[in-house]
């Protein structure tokens, strides 16, 4: 299990939006049990100047594109939400029934972006959801080959603690190995965490529970919404 331990003070979080556009690149060749492979940075999304309108989705072609083979599994990418006129969330998920998770959430007027470890459908492509009307830049790093030993989940939500926050400089345990797909014999997990509804800055940590390491996994101010995968 993973433990998130809440600080009533830390540092600033922040996002923003990347630059450039797509450079195709002649994919890498991934040697059996390689878990991902880097690739250098190509833009496969920008919505710009037209947002994606509330409640609707958008589906990004992956495989075959910019190094990725066709026969990948996973891909690794940047997801920035620029443009907001009201608070909200996207969801990226592997394209078919939407589960009840988010990988960046958004304030109004906010340019935010968080990375992703994303599954991707039997055809080869990612689906982001837009809770509220948004602009959403999907910029791609690498990808986890067919070869690889790193295992892709349809996203699903461990925690919540809404309505009832996590007090400042309490600890909470997470299940994690037997739920949702993880198998009970796993080494780690990745997991996008999100802040909301904090009253004054501070920091969540992340960890194996035992003795709190002195790092930080999302810092956030008050009244943010912030995400970071970990």
């Amino acid at each position: 299990s993973y433990t998130w331990t809440v600080l009533s003070s830390g540092g600033t979080g922040g996002g923003g939006t990347g630059g450039g556009g797509t450079t195709p690149s002649t994919p890498p060749v991934a040697s059996g049990g390689s878990d991902v492979m880097s690739l250098t940075p190509a833009r496969f999304l920008d919505t710009r100047p037209t947002p994606v309108a509330a409640g609707t989705t958008v589906e990004v072609p992956i495989a075959g594109r910019g190094g990725v083979p066709v026969d990948a599994e996973a891909v690794v990418a940047n997801v920035t939400v620029v443009g907001a006129s009201v608070p909200g969330y996207v969801a990226v998920f592997p394209c078919g029934t939407r589960s009840g998770t988010s990988t960046v959430n958004y304030l109004a007027g906010e340019a935010v972006a968080n990375e992703v470890i994303a599954k991707l459908s039997p055809d080869g492509s990612i689906c982001v959801y837009a809770h509220s009307a948004v602009h959403v830049i999907v910029d791609v790093d690498g990808y986890v080959p067919a070869a690889s030993d790193f295992v892709s989940l349809t996203p699903a939500r461990f925690l919540d603690t809404r309505p009832t926050p996590v007090a400042a400089g309490k600890v909470v345990e997470v299940p994690i190995a037997g739920r949702g797909g993880v198998p009970a014999d796993a080494e780690a997990v990745v997991a996008n965490v999100t802040v909301v509804g904090a009253s004054v800055p501070g920091y969540v940590t992340v960890f194996p529970c035992g003795t709190r390491p002195g790092t930080s996994t999302v810092n956030y101010l008050a009244g943010e919404a912030v995400a970071n995968e970990v």
